[in-house]
């Protein structure tokens, strides 16, 4: 089995105004290294308020 090429990960920090401060960062495997290469707040996204 292969490991991931692309992995996402959410950053729910904000928890009591998560609708407004969830983030997603999507990622590159790069050999040992993980290369971010988006990083955005959900809201605009997915277009919720």
């Amino acid at each position: 089995m292969h490991p991931p090429q692309h992995t996402y990960g959410i950053d729910f920090s904000g928890a009591q105004d998560a609708g407004k401060k969830i983030w997603i960062a999507e990622g590159v495997v790069k050999g040992d290294s993980l290369l971010i290469e988006n990083w955005t707040n959900a809201c605009p996204r997915y277009r919720i308020s």
